[in-house]
């Protein structure tokens, strides 16, 4: 592991995954480091079912 990275994200939520997923389809030789105080992502879907709304 380098001690150096090119992009460091800071929380390792969905979106921080997503960033990293993405810059690394557009150029996979990038140095990424993804930094998050908790050990495991537990994937938490949305409440709303299947995109409906309630009016």
């Amino acid at each position: 592991m380098s001690r150096y990275v090119q992009i460091l994200i800071v929380g390792g939520g969905n979106a921080g995954i997503s960033l990293a997923a993405q810059l690394l389809r557009k150029q996979a030789s990038l140095n990424i480091a993804l930094i998050d105080p908790a050990e495991y992502h537990y994937y938490q879907p949305s409440l709303d079912p299947g995109g409906r709304r309630y009016v």
